[in-house]
């Protein structure tokens, strides 16, 4: 299960880094790794910068990482769009997203109204088939 959460503060380059491993979990009898690249970038003036940290899979059923995968970049990529569609011309602004990977049997996510989010993407892939 993928639970991303992101926040944009008011406050175009693109650069990619990968950070070491940050699990390994057992899903359907195969192992996964995470990696967490992180996705940095800024408006052309300079006023508007992002940095978006998604887990990506490795190992495992191939289906399934491809999926998983895919649907991460799309949604840390629409985060990302959406900030940036949102601020306001000549406003400094600041997004940041964190993504957050649990391998389980049953997933359940409940946002608590109390802490609103401007932005959530969750993704279940199947693990024998590696359908969303």
């Amino acid at each position: 299960m993928r639970a991303g959460v992101a926040a944009a503060t008011p406050a175009a380059a693109v650069a990619i880094s990968a950070a070491p491993a940050a699990q390994t979990g057992t899903s359907n009898g195969r192992t996964y790794s995470v990696t967490t690249p992180t996705i940095d970038g800024a408006t052309a003036d300079r006023l508007g910068n992002w940095d978006a940290r998604i887990d990506l899979l490795s190992g495992g059923d191939p289906a399934v990482v491809e999926a998983f995968n895919h649907a991460g970049r799309i949604a840390a990529q629409e985060q990302v769009d959406g900030a940036k569609a949102e601020s306001n011309p000549g406003e400094q602004w600041r997004f940041e997203s964190n993504d957050h990977v649990t391998f389980r049997s049953i997933a359940s996510r409940r946002i608590d109204p109390r802490h609103p989010l401007l932005r959530c993407a969750s993704h279940v892939v199947h693990q024998r088939c590696g359908d969303r």
